[in-house]
């Protein structure tokens, strides 16, 4: 099993290496989306089941371009009352303005209701 695990991360890390995160799947759509961000933990999780250090040296400039990606692109600060920065956290969201385009109808129907209560259609989806 560890075979078959060492080559999903080899082919997440083929992902991060051309994409510079994890997409939600291997379609042109997807990649304005990303899988959570699992690729480190499982890295972790292979070499303490192998023991296997070449292959995390191997991989780690991988890891370190997909926690980047985390950081730069999905980082907000959270304020507190008083308006100051207490600490970072990171969004799992897509940066698409309109419904996904495989999912466009479910999209719609699940926000077209904003329309009719004042809202912009486009808050759903910009945030």
């Amino acid at each position: 099993m560890y075979e078959t695990a060492r080559g999903i991360i080899k082919n997440l890390a083929y992902m991060v290496d051309n994409h510079g995160f994890v997409p939600n799947g291997g379609r042109v759509y997807y990649l304005t989306r990303s899988q959570p961000p699992l690729l480190i933990p499982m890295v972790y999780d292979y070499f303490l089941g192998t023991g296997d250090l070449e292959f995390v040296m191997e991989v780690l400039p991988t890891l370190e371009k997909e926690y980047l990606f985390w950081i730069n692109k999905r980082s907000r600060m959270y304020l507190g009352e008083d308006g100051k920065e207490k600490f970072p956290y990171y969004q799992y969201r897509a940066t698409l303005h309109m419904p996904r385009p495989e999912s466009y109808r479910e999209d719609y129907e699940l926000v077209h209701h904003l329309k009719n209560n004042g809202l912009s259609f486009l808050i759903f989806f910009v945030g």
